[in-house]
């Protein structure tokens, strides 16, 4: 890609997502799921998005994250590469970038993830803000979004992390969400892979065991492309939807006069 470094680097962080079908069993890790709360957030479809339909899928996972601080997820977004096997032991078989962060920023880049299903990965697209359909947000939000098996382009399960600073550390809050004629599609197709029910608490109890010292590991690296840096801050628009108040452009354009 013109602009990007000549380094030959590729973000994988030496993890690599295939073939996770022939791998033996590996057992998850025990864990103390976080504290579980009410949290701030009421999810009110914007008028604006009405036509959508949009419908929550279950309750959203709302909880506190002691040691962790809105920065450092910040930054697990962009170098996911470095940490996937690290969240959910056992459960996270397999990781690529297809494209990464480094490449194309925040908006576009895709995670290529095995998980539930280890014939095929799923693809993962960081999406823009300006697609979130709520009326609230807390101050940092990851949107993201994945195709339904052979379904059309617009019949996709929409993924929400957000989450704020408390003391000790943040309120972090899951939330999945899909139009209300696609739910029992997408639902027949989780009883298919068999997604754990805990599986949202496993990964985010497992902040706590790593994230820190990556991020202390990496914080100072000075190369943009090896160590890519979100600020997924959000703000209020006038009519009510919600933007990032960073563009999180890939470093090539970054530091394009």
């Amino acid at each position: 890609m013109a602009g990007m470094n000549n380094t030959g680097y590729i973000p994988n962080g030496g993890q690599t997502y295939y073939p996770p079908k022939y791998r033996p069993y590996v057992p998850t890790l025990p864990y103390t799921p976080c504290k579980r709360v009410k949290g701030i957030w009421n999810p009110e479809i914007h008028p604006k998005f009405a036509h959508f339909n949009y419908a929550l899928i279950g309750e959203p996972v709302i909880e506190e994250l002691e040691g962790i601080t809105p920065e450092m997820l910040d930054w697990f977004w962009a170098n996911m590469e470095k940490c996937y096997f690290l969240w959910a032991p056992g459960a996270h078989a397999g990781f690529a970038w297809d494209p990464s962060p480094a490449e194309v920023g925040y908006v576009g880049s895709c995670e290529m993830i095995y998980e539930f299903d280890l014939e095929k990965p799923g693809r993962m697209t960081r999406q823009s803000m300006e697609n979130y359909p709520f009326t609230q947000c807390y101050d940092h939000c990851w949107l993201s979004n994945r195709p339904f098996e052979g379904g059309k382009e617009d019949e996709r399960m929409w993924l929400i992390h957000m989450y704020r600073p408390i003391e000790n550390g943040v309120e972090w809050v899951t939330a999945r969400f899909i139009r209300k004629d696609l739910m029992e599609t997408f639902l027949k197709g989780m009883d298919k892979v068999k997604c754990p029910p805990d599986h949202a608490l496993y990964e985010s109890a497992r902040f706590k065991e790593f994230l820190p010292q990556m991020y202390s590991i990496w914080k100072d690296h000075p190369d943009p492309y090896q160590n890519v840096h979100f600020d997924l801050r959000v703000k209020q628009n006038p009519d009510g939807t919600w933007s990032h108040i960073c563009d999180n452009l890939p470093p090539h354009l970054k530091n394009k006069d």
